[in-house]
């Protein structure tokens, strides 16, 4: 378990090697709790080495460290620190409960309090059924406009993406009624849906010789409305 009167981060003497090449040697540090301490070096100096190091990700092949006392990669260790590295840390294949559940269950929570964690995060980030539909009806109702001619195929690629947009700020809390495609799909990347509908409603396809120029075609308009239906609904 953490000691209260431990220091926060106390590393001394780690080593690591890759075959030949000494990336760290020696490396003593200490943090004490409150302090914060930015670890600068060029490109291939070892810092995202001893991050990982003292995460319990990687193993030092000599050296000892400690976060709030406890071993690095324990569960009591993986309490007290959080790691935010440059490549997103989620399994594209799961939702977002299920990654949320995946990552509680290595931080060391049993499954049903992950679970039950998982509910409570999910209520913030979710929108109420009874929103949920509304959503959906607006969707709905812009595909009766689309076919009774009242809006046209550019018409319902611009109502889909205000629509998009203003779920999106709902549901995250955050400003993405003029965020780019490529900002909400780092803002937001667990909810790839959403970005996916965006980038629909920007780059929509042109085919058909029927389709006059720099309209969408029926088909794309068919497919961007089921995206966003899809992605209401998650």
């Amino acid at each position: 378990m953490s000691h209260p009167h431990a220091p926060g981060l106390d590393a001394r003497g780690i080593r690591k090697s890759y075959g030949a090449h000494e990336v760290l040697r020696g490396v003593d540090l200490r943090v004490e709790p409150g302090q914060i301490l930015g670890l600068l070096g060029r490109n291939g100096a070892g810092k995202s080495t001893l991050i990982t190091i003292l995460c319990g990700l990687r193993r030092a092949d000599s050296g000892t460290a400690s976060i709030c006392g406890a071993a690095p990669g324990s569960p009591e260790a993986a309490r007290s620190i959080g790691y935010a590295p440059q490549e997103l840390g989620i399994y594209p294949d799961l939702s977002v409960a299920q990654n949320l559940a995946a990552f509680g269950e290595l931080h060391g929570l049993g499954r049903r309090e992950a679970a039950s964690r998982v509910g409570e995060v999910m209520e913030l980030q979710t929108i109420t059924d009874a929103r949920r539909k509304k959503y959906l009806t607006y969707i709905d109702q812009i595909a009766d406009r689309y076919a009774d001619g009242d809006l046209d195929a550019r018409g319902v690629h611009l109502a889909l993406a205000g629509l998009m947009r203003a779920l999106g700020t709902e549901r995250t809390g955050r400003d993405l009624e003029v965020a780019t495609v490529k900002e909400v799909r780092r803002l937001v990347p667990v909810w790839p849906g959403l970005s996916d509908v965006l980038q629909a409603c920007e780059i929509p396809s042109f085919t058909g010789d029927d389709i006059p120029a720099g309209q969408p075609s029926h088909e794309a308009v068919t497919n961007v409305l089921t995206m966003a239906v899809e992605a209401v609904n998650v």
